[in-house]
């Protein structure tokens, strides 16, 4: 066994916190090279394209590539100036889409706590906050697989997760949201339900999916009114639950009547399709070597074979979880199974022209069906037993994404 053996690995189990700091200091190793060819400049992470961002008319001095559209923390970037700010164009920076964009606004307010409302600050601070988060996502995974008896494949393919990598080093939530998920998961499997629905309420103000766990945590508590013995926690987790929902929707409320928008058009129109149809639609096109979405290349042959290896990865791992979902649904688990498949469901819609368009989309996209499928996997008893063969498989896809970072962050 694992956890009979006199390794560091054992050590780092004994203390969740060393692991959440070794992962941090390793995630800081990654990146490390792009900053340095970068003078240690942050706002390389920001990604800023000259389509939405004018060199030269922001707060602060940042990299701006020419003739590109930029990434999405560019748009992070601009609300983290103007949390409150709707207009479309300010600050030397175009929202595409201001709704939809203030609605994923705790990341932004974080960044902007950090830098002190200083914008020359404002770059740093992103790389700070989701380093922290880093951090926390390792701390926080290995305290559930200490208290819950897990293996220690579940935390080590936690954070040798790709998304991980590619929102750390594009400025974007998806780290935050999974370190909140995490941390309202320990909580609610400690029965500890004002500080659990605390952090999902936030998670839903980082990324708007997060309220698919939150909403299968209220199905499976009303599902387990039915059982006597069950009620009274399922009482304490759907209102509990309930209540972390009413911020994402009054925060919702308030960018629709600032922005005289709403963000769900731009959600379907632009990310959801039919089931597994953008999924096909990205497979066929490597197959066949054509442009995937609205990609005008085709693709090479080392990105056909990152992009069906990552696509084969997924469906194992969906597979393996969805049969621990069916067999948890009966028990306490039920509200965390409800909520991953909630989840999984919304995967199955993102398009070609969205999310499936490249690794670096529908990885990050990922990230918070893979974090919570492996605390399901360790609760349902169903997660490997061997950590180092069971993390290779993540790690190719890790280091590939590396290499597609560093290009994209080359300029």
């Amino acid at each position: 066994m694992w956890s009979d053996r006199l390794s560091f690995l054992t050590v780092l189990q004994r203390k969740p916190a060393l692991f959440g700091l070794v992962v941090m200091l390793a995630y800081l190793a990654l990146v490390m090279p792009m900053l340095a060819r970068r003078g240690f400049d942050s706002s390389v992470f920001i990604l800023a394209g000259d389509r939405y961002v004018t060199a030269g008319q922001t707060p602060s001095l940042i990299i701006v590539r020419r003739h590109s559209d930029g990434y999405d923390g560019q748009f992070y970037y601009r609300l983290a100036l103007g949390p409150l700010v709707p207009q479309a164009q300010t600050f030397g920076v175009t929202l595409d889409h201001p709704a939809w964009r203030m609605q994923r606004i705790l990341l932004p307010v974080l960044a902007r706590m950090v830098a002190a409302g200083q914008p020359a600050l404002v770059p740093a601070a992103f790389f700070a906050v989701n380093l922290a988060g880093v951090f926390a996502i390792g701390w926080i995974a290995m305290s559930i697989a200490r208290a819950r008896g897990f293996p220690p494949v579940v935390p080590l393919a936690i954070v040798a997760w790709p998304g991980l990598l590619i929102a750390l080093t594009h400025d974007t939530a998806e780290i935050v949201t999974a370190a909140l998920l995490l941390g309202g998961v320990a909580a609610w499997l400690a029965q500890r339900w004002a500080p659990g629905a605390a952090m999902l309420a936030l998670a839903t103000l980082t990324r708007e999916t997060a309220i698919l766990l939150v909403a299968g945590v209220v199905l499976a508590g009303l599902w387990n009114l039915v059982r006597p013995s069950a009620a009274r926690r399922a009482w304490a987790q759907a209102g509990w639950a309930a209540l972390a929902l009413l911020p994402f929707f009054a925060w919702r409320h308030v960018v629709s009547v600032i922005s005289h928008d709403t963000a769900q058009e731009q959600a379907v129109a632009h990310n959801a399709s039919w089931p597994l149809l953008g999924l096909a639609q990205t497979i066929l096109a490597n197959v066949f070597n054509r442009a995937v979405g609205m990609a005008r290349k085709s693709r090479d042959l080392t990105m056909r074979v990152t992009v069906l290896y990552g696509a084969a990865l997924l469906v194992w791992f969906c597979t393996l979880t969805a049969r621990a979902a069916a067999r948890a649904l009966p028990d306490d688990r039920s509200g965390l199974v409800m909520g991953w498949l909630l989840i999984l469901a919304l995967m199955s819609l993102l398009t070609a022209n969205g999310p499936w368009i490249d690794p670096t989309a529908w990885l990050r996209a990922f990230t918070e069906c893979w974090v919570l499928g492996w605390i399901l996997l360790g609760l349902a008893g169903a997660a490997p037993r061997r950590p180092w063969m069971s993390l290779a498989l993540s790690i190719p896809l890790l280091l590939r994404n590396w290499e597609l970072c560093w290009i994209q962050t080359k300029g």
